[in-house]
């Protein structure tokens, strides 16, 4: 018996594992979904439901991850993909959308052969998730003793 062959067939099975509670199940039916489900448009609706579910920094990252692999291998998801990421990178205003987060999806989404603009402002404006720097406190100012200004 040639169980990757057989896969597939239980495709429709990992989409509801993926929205279990059990983690130990979970997180391999989102690989799995992004791996076996023949249906690319299914795939990646299966995957951006369940995003905002995930448990942790770690099932989303690998909600993305596996987002990106399921472009790789069904190249007709690749612009629907590549819309879901710009989103995750764009929009900060998800309780889930942290900077590694944030992060993840930008280097998914930027890299070969996928379109290559300018990364910098996108990872600056993701680590910083989309605030302006943090003011400096009045009054902090420090200089070392090589006479280096600093804040403190």
């Amino acid at each position: 018996m040639d169980i990757v062959a057989e896969m597939p067939e239980r495709a429709e099975a990992f989409v509801r594992y993926e929205a279990g509670t059990d983690p130990l199940v979970r997180r391999p039916a989102i690989a799995a979904v992004g791996l076996f489900l023949a249906d690319g448009r299914r795939a990646a609706q299966a995957l951006a439901e369940c995003l905002s579910a995930a448990d942790g920094i770690v099932e989303r990252l690998l909600v993305v991850r596996t987002m990106a692999r399921l472009a790789d291998r069904l190249p007709a998801t690749d612009p629907r993909v590549a819309t879901w990421l710009d989103d995750l990178i764009d929009s900060p205003l998800r309780p889930y959308a942290d900077a590694p987060f944030r992060l993840s999806a930008l280097t998914h989404r930027f890299r070969p052969p996928r379109t290559d603009p300018p990364t910098m402002p996108c990872a600056a404006r993701s680590l910083s998730c989309g605030r302006s720097p943090r003011p400096r406190p009045p009054g902090r100012h420090a200089t070392d003793a090589a006479g280096v200004s600093a804040w403190t």
